[in-house]
């Protein structure tokens, strides 16, 4: 159903809207007279409203102007009976929808040579968000290659293929590496170049070298006329008020794990960052709605550094929350996790990350100490005019709501 965008357009511009029962609808032949009788210009239905109709009456659509399918991948076949047939609308159209945003984002024309195809085009996007990676703290680079190198240089060929589109993405701050510990680094700007920072990779995951190689490609499309927005999420949590969030990442297992333990690792100088899912959606989505925005990258961070929680913070909250837990030295924190009473402790799998010592005798987990203020100057400039839109340090009254969620949820308990 067209929704409430499509309705008031077509309403302010003098057009009638019909809603065909479904009783008519699915009957080819009684569909066909009611769109004579009503003299239906403009037809909007479900692809497989259009192939049944088709099958069955292909001249259903006679002296239409416009129709649309849409909702489902659509049959050449059907659509070759249609335009073939002796009662052919005047312009049929395939479209790509329902989305999140409106009923269909792209649409393209379908002609008789179209047809004879054997896939229909959907048209061509003006905007393209790619928002999807792996993520996984203990596979290599290579793991993560097809995923997130490969599907960036597809995705990257789709954005520059036919007309200009704009490009929005999500990078992540991993793709600094650990650039504090390593190269010194105390501040990151979020334009700065990241060539340097490629130093750090082979100290810190897979995932990471996998974001600094994929933000690479973006940057450089970008520099050739790409118009491109990066954004670089840190810890994302869940949703600030619901607690909606992911149970199987990094943060929810680091939560849930030490306070099944009753322990957290003392880890000096070392911040994760916690961003809530709805202050990085609602972000990203007012900085995208403006193209003057384009040609730049959002570090989506706390903007004041003072809301920005450390790990040795991060101690407060849990205890704060309610859940007694002590702060221990970080290999004193290994060994309580591998105690026999909790192998079932959900940070177990990630045993590779705690352990494996890659710069002296610090692990991959420990090599984002001294860790760099990440600067947010586009992000909050971008936001300034949107007060409704505002970062939500991570508290008590947080953590707790995203307890209450995985505990109701069946996915962690405490």
């Amino acid at each position: 159903m067209p929704g409430r965008r499509e309705l008031t357009v077509s309403l302010l511009s003098g057009s009638t809207i019909v809603v065909v029962p479904s009783q008519i609808a699915i009957d080819p032949l009684t569909f066909r007279d009611f769109i004579g009788e009503r003299q239906l210009s403009v037809i909007f239905l479900t692809t497989s409203l259009f192939n049944a109709t088709a099958v069955t009456c292909p001249t259903a659509f006679q002296g239409v102007r416009e129709v649309l399918t849409t909702g489902e991948v659509a049959s050449p076949l059907a659509i070759r009976t249609v335009l073939e047939s002796g009662g052919r609308p005047e312009r049929l159209w395939n479209t790509y929808g329902p989305t999140e945003t409106t009923t269909f984002s792209t649409i393209q024309l379908v002609t008789l040579e179209e047809a004879q195809r054997e896939k229909i085009g959907i048209g061509q996007p003006s905007v393209i968000f790619h928002l999807g990676a792996k993520v996984n703290f203990c596979d290599p680079y290579e793991a993560h290659f097809d995923a997130n190198i490969l599907g960036m240089k597809n995705v990257l060929q789709i954005a520059t293929s036919g007309r200009l589109k704009s490009f929005h993405v999500t990078s992540s701050i991993d793709a600094w590496g650990p650039n504090g510990l390593i190269l010194g680094t105390r501040k990151c700007l979020e334009d700065d170049t990241l060539e340097p920072n490629s130093k750090g990779l082979p100290y810190d995951i897979g995932y990471a070298a996998s974001k600094w190689t994929s933000e690479q490609m973006v940057r450089r499309a970008r520099d050739r006329g790409l118009p491109t927005a990066i954004y670089r999420p840190v810890f994302i949590t869940g949703d600030s008020n619901t607690g909606a969030g992911n149970p199987d990442d990094f943060f929810a297992l680091l939560m849930v794990g030490s306070i099944q333990i009753r322990a957290f690792p003392c880890l000096h100088k070392q911040r994760m960052e916690y961003v809530t899912v709805d202050y990085v959606c609602n972000a990203m989505r007012h900085i995208a709605s403006d193209n003057a925005n384009l040609g730049q990258s959002y570090s989506l961070v706390a903007p004041d550094p003072a809301d920005s929680i450390n790990l040795e913070d991060t101690v407060d909250v849990i205890n704060g929350a309610g859940y007694p837990v002590e702060k221990i030295p970080y290999w004193d924190w290994v060994k309580r996790l591998q105690e026999p009473k909790y192998q079932d402790n959900p940070l177990m799998p990630l045993m590779p990350l705690l352990q494996e010592k890659v710069w002296g005798d610090l692990t991959r987990f420990e090599t984002s100490r001294d860790t760099p203020h990440y600067d947010s100057g586009n992000a909050v400039a971008s936001l300034a005019n949107s007060p409704e839109i505002g970062y939500s340090p991570f508290s008590p009254d947080q953590l707790n709501r995203f307890l209450v969620f995985w505990r109701t949820k069946g996915l962690h308990s405490v």
